[in-house]
């Protein structure tokens, strides 16, 4: 049901999130990349977690497929946490070499959330309008309803893009 955990290349994540920004890819509940071995992506929409799952396995070159749907994505971080992962109440640190995943719990009136941090900015595919973009990870709605956050092992080069 899980896959393995494998480090993350926060280069190659990098470049993949900006080859996405130039794709124009915008922001659709539900919708997915459906090839993930593709660079650049063939899609014109998606939502966050098809984003994640995207960057997530072309940043560990394949090696790692995360489920689809944040709240899936979540109870693999859950489950990957009680051996290898630890757990952050808030995503305060700066620093290029750590990269967390991030999530909201859904409720009856609002969609969950899942999207990256790196160097302090949001790697991830939002809002109507928006898509794939990056933001300060201290945004008000981010900060007051992130509710988990865990650091992903990384390797490679730790750089803001």
């Amino acid at each position: 049901m899980f896959e393995m955990l494998r480090s993350v290349d926060l280069t190659r994540l990098l470049l993949v999130m900006q080859g996405c920004l130039k794709t124009g890819i915008r922001y659709k509940f539900g919708e997915k990349i459906r090839d993930l071995s593709t660079y650049p992506p063939q899609a014109h929409l998606c939502d966050c977690s098809g984003a994640v799952r995207y960057l997530v396995y072309q940043a560990t070159e394949g090696l790692l497929k995360l489920p689809d749907g944040s709240v899936n994505q979540r109870e693999w971080c859950e489950w990957v946490q009680l051996h290898r992962l630890k757990k952050y109440s808030d995503v305060q640190y700066a620093d290029g070499s750590r990269l967390f995943i991030c999530f909201i719990k859904p409720t009856n009136l609002l969609a969950g959330h899942v999207w990256l941090v790196q160097g302090g900015v949001t790697v991830e595919c939002h809002g109507h309008t928006k898509g794939f973009d990056r933001r300060a990870w201290n945004t008000l709605v981010l900060r007051l309803r992130c509710d988990a956050a865990y650091e992903l092992p990384t390797e490679g080069g730790a750089h803001r893009v």
